[in-house]
């Protein structure tokens, strides 16, 4: 495929492909990321971060993101003062003034 069109021709393209890609599955992504590289002359990893534009990242992988982990003041300080001072209290005085 000649890739001497122009960048809006371009663009139009992968518009279009990303519509596709999103909610494609595993082989239509593979072919639709081979019609990028063909059509746009990008290379492979470009093509990819090109139709993953807007895509939120819990939607990619399916993760879902939680709340923080607990870290409590209470529940750190007696763990970690013991190993603070054996390794002659690194840090300085902020690590300090959170133990003692």
């Amino acid at each position: 495929m000649p890739t001497d069109m122009s960048q809006q021709t371009k663009s139009e393209v992968l518009a279009k492909l990303r519509r596709s890609y999103t909610p494609a599955g595993t082989i239509e992504k593979r072919q639709l990321l081979d019609q990028a590289v063909a059509f746009c002359g990008h290379q492979r990893q470009a093509a990819l971060r090109a139709l993953r534009v807007g895509v939120a990242p819990t939607a990619r992988t399916g993760l879902a993101l939680g709340p923080a982990q607990d870290r409590s003041p209470g529940i750190l300080p007696p763990i970690v003062k013991p190993i603070w001072f054996s390794t002659f209290q690194p840090c300085g005085a902020q690590a300090g003034e959170l133990f003692l």
